[in-house]
């Protein structure tokens, strides 16, 4: 996996074939990968492969098309219902509450510690008041 500028790249080594693909979805690695090792497991099954292997001809070429362009609709159209994809965002939006109310807390110590430094001083003054 290596991310360049708002896209992250998927990359699947098989019997000397190299699968790769490019998601615009950082958080999700698990739907890249599956495309790629079906992707790859579809290509591979080809019987035109087995003639040519590291050279495909255009026949292989124009049969992969249509392949590829199925499972890159059925990706792409699973990428909004992916469980592991929803599940990450309501991790992050739990996160992000958790936060501030850490931070709210840390903001209600720091006024409990400042009202608690005025009383005692109040407490020291009126105590000098009245040994005085």
């Amino acid at each position: 996996m290596y991310s360049f500028q708002s896209f992250v790249y998927h990359s699947l080594f098989i019997d000397g074939i190299i699968y790769l693909c490019a998601s615009d979805n950082a958080l999700d690695i698990v739907t890249p990968s599956a495309f790629l090792k079906n992707v790859s497991d579809i290509f591979l099954k080809n019987p035109l492969m087995s003639q040519e292997h590291f050279s495909p001809s255009n026949a292989i070429a124009a049969d992969f098309q249509q392949v590829l362009g199925k499972y890159m609709m059925k990706y792409n159209k699973n990428k909004g219902d992916s469980s592991i994809s929803t599940l990450r965002s309501q991790v992050t939006d739990v996160k992000i509450i958790m936060t501030q109310n850490i931070d709210k807390i840390l903001e209600s110590e720091e006024r409990l510690n400042s009202f608690t430094d005025r009383t005692d001083n109040l407490q020291t003054t009126v105590s000098d008041a009245h040994l005085s």
